[in-house]
Parts: structure tokens; sequence; C-alpha cells
């Protein structure tokens, strides 16, 4: 229900910009509109053809078009769908379609790690002047995330200030703006951001899980912290390399500390037993696991209910 309202807003609100007037264009809008009831109904095949047909009686029908590539990306045609979008960039004026039709291509350039091309939508809609608020701090924080994932963590933090700025209850961002300080190894500022955001989204599994290892970390209970990022980084979330590499300097100096207390403690008239191979640090047994599946959320829900 929310992508058909989606899909109603903009064919209103971006009708008004088209300029229909002549018997044809009316036609048109009325095949958009025919194809927008069979979305509802269910029967995307008869969506799309009446798109289709919309663009085949005039191919400057960029409703039809922006409409036809919202239904491809629903049925995961992403070339299909970036196609359409730019048909759409590429001649349409400058108005707020041009602007969805930006922004929804960005998504999928980043989706496909076309970060570039992404980051090049993104960038000219933060220099235009006809998107939407929601659009424009949505832009700022999708190109903080490119920029992270390049390892340019100054400026994906300049960008997430600016969406929060632009809109302060936009969520994500103050997740990725945690993360971000976690990446530059400012961990107070990173815990300050997971509060902000499990307030507004109280039920952040991920943003809960972040936080436990934040704080495991500063208690120095270093084991609980790499199981924490472990589940994370099992989900496919990505976490802080400076988390990382301090978690192992200090996991690999307690190994160092343990091995020294036991050859302290060793009676001298016995022989020491010969030294096992000790777990790498960056990863867990499996006795570990087990029980780190059993706890983080349980663990997260106490967490989050506070």
């Amino acid at each position: 229900m929310h992508k058909l309202n989606i899909l109603i807003v903009v064919f209103v609100a971006t009708l008004v910009f088209s300029g229909a007037a002549d018997s044809s264009d009316s036609d048109i809008s009325e095949l958009v509109r025919a194809g927008i009831l069979c979305y509802s109904k269910g029967n995307l095949d008869a969506a799309n053809a009446l798109f289709t047909k919309a663009i085949k009686v005039n191919d400057q029908d960029y409703v039809a078009y922006f409409e036809r590539a919202k239904l491809s990306e629903l049925r995961n045609y992403a070339d299909d769908a970036i196609g359409d979008y730019s048909r759409i960039v590429a001649v349409c004026p400058e108005y707020f379609l041009c602007f969805q039709a930006r922004y929804a291509r960005g998504v999928l350039f980043q989706k496909k790690v076309k970060l570039d091309a992404a980051v090049n939508d993104y960038t000219y809609i933060i220099k235009g002047t006809g998107s939407s608020k929601g659009i424009l701090a949505n832009a700022y924080n999708n190109r903080a995330l490119a920029y992270n994932r390049v390892g340019d963590y100054q400026s994906a933090l300049a960008d997430l200030n600016r969406a929060i700025e632009i809109l302060p209850i936009l969520v994500n961002a103050f997740y990725n703006r945690g993360a971000t300080y976690a990446n530059l190894g400012i961990y107070n500022l990173a815990l300050a951001d997971f509060n902000k955001e499990l307030q507004l989204n109280p039920l952040s599994i991920h943003t809960a899980r972040y936080k436990l290892a934040l704080l495991a970390f500063g208690s120095r209970d270093y084991n609980r912290c790499w199981l924490q990022l472990f589940t994370l980084m099992q989900s496919g979330e990505p976490v802080s390399k400076a988390l990382l590499a301090e978690l192992k300097k200090q996991r690999v100096k307690e190994a160092g500390e343990a091995k020294e207390a036991s050859v302290e403690a060793a009676p001298a008239a016995v022989m020491p037993v010969p030294p096992q191979q000790t777990e790498s640090p960056g990863q867990v047994t499996q006795a570990e696991s087990q029980q780190s599946m059993k706890t983080l959320d349980e663990e997260a829900v106490v967490l989050i209910s506070k």
C-alpha cells in the first residue's frame, strides 16, 4: 500500500508540471491512470503494458516512464528501471519529477555498487533547487554511505550532519552518523547517535547490537564486544574498521598476558604443557558463536526496552 500511495502522489504532482493540453496528452493520462489502477489490483503485466503503450503514443510522457521504472524496480528489473529514469533525466525539464528520477536512479546505482554514478546523481540533487526536503536529506544520507564505502569518513560525516539538519527525524542518518563516528574512532559520539536512533526507532536490533559492542569495548569486555560485531557482520552490516583493529590488538594483548600468567603459575618441577594453537582474534569458536546466537537477541531486546 505504501508504494501505491507513492505512485499516485507522483502521478498527481507531476501531471501539473507536464502541461497536458491537447487531446493526445489527455489520452496518455488516461493510459497512465489505467496502469496505476492495474498496479493497485496486482496486475503488474497489464500495468506495464499500459505504461508502455502510453510511451509509444507519446515518447515524451515522462510520467509514464517514471511509473514504468518504479514497476521495473518492483519486479527486480534494475537495468530497465535505470533506462527509464535516464530517459527522464536526459530530456525532462528540471522540475520535481526529474529530481525524483535522479534520486531513484542513484539508489539503483548504489545497489549495483556503481558508486561514482550514484554520487553524481546525489550531488546533482544537492546542488539543485527543485527537490523536496525529504529527497534532499536522503540524497545527503545516501551520498554519505557511498563516501563511507570508500573510506572517506570526513566527507560522510559532513553529509550526515547536513541530512540531520535538513530533516531531524531521518532515523537512518543517526545510525549512519554513529557508524561513521565509530569508523573515526570517536566512540562517545557514536554512542550518542545510536541512543538518538533508538529513541526514534526503538525496535532497531542492529543499532542495539552496535551500542552493546561499544559499551562492552568501553568496559574492556572484548570477547563480548567481538561477539556483537561478529553477529552484525553475519547479518551483512558493515562495522568500524578502527574498532575491529583496536579489538584485535586488545585480544592479542589479553592472549599474551594469559599465556605469561599460565607459565608463571606452572610448578618448576613439571614440564610445561606444549602450547596449543591459539584462536585467531578475528574468529570465534563454535561454542562462542552458538552462545552468542542464544543471548544477543535477548540482550538487544532488553536494551531497546530501556
